[in-house]
């Protein structure tokens, strides 16, 4: 899709620089008509006929209607444009829409099967995780309560939090 994209948006570019050559290429041939008419009048003055200002009133007609085509050329084609990238977007959202069912069914059928084990998983994990809570407790309680009784001085020391009410599983009572 990116690279559809990409491809439609160069030719974009490419044509938008090819429509400004052309117009840039028309509007300097107009300009040097208009530019040798207005300078010829100038040369003839007042002996300039009806025809020379007749032909010069036409030049800047011509390139005033051609501006404006080029304006209405340029408008349309934006029109145009923009009508069909939002016709690409929407196609793409619909595939997209289309496909997205198709991938969340297929994860489902394979992620169902796997939550059992992961809620067991997890239940084991926070079983695991509060017995090794406990057990760094009581060693931690183990090694305050010989540290104190190694050094006397000590013994006023209480633990900071009041590790003597913690309940301690009987297996922790073997370290």
């Amino acid at each position: 899709m990116d690279a559809l994209e990409t491809r439609h948006v160069v030719k974009e570019l490419d044509l938008k620089e090819t429509q400004r050559k052309e117009e840039q290429e028309m509007a300097e041939r107009n300009a040097t008509a208009l530019k040798h008419v207005t300078k010829r009048l100038s040369f003839l003055g007042d002996t300039a006929t009806y025809e020379d200002r007749k032909r010069l009133s036409e030049e800047q007609e011509t390139m005033n209607e051609l501006k404006r085509k080029h304006v209405s050329d340029l408008n349309t084609f934006y029109r145009a444009n923009a009508r069909q990238r939002l016709d690409l977007e929407r196609k793409q959202q619909t595939a997209l829409d289309n496909v997205h069912p198709q991938f969340q069914a297929k994860f489902l059928s394979r992620a169902a099967p796997r939550y059992p084990r992961l809620k067991q998983d997890k239940t084991d994990l926070n079983v695991f995780l509060h017995q090794r809570r406990n057990r760094l407790l009581a060693r931690w309680y183990n090694q305050l309560q010989k540290f104190k009784a190694e050094t006397p001085s000590l013994s006023g020391i209480d633990a900071a939090l009041p590790l003597n009410l913690l309940i301690l599983p009987s297996e922790f009572m073997a370290y």
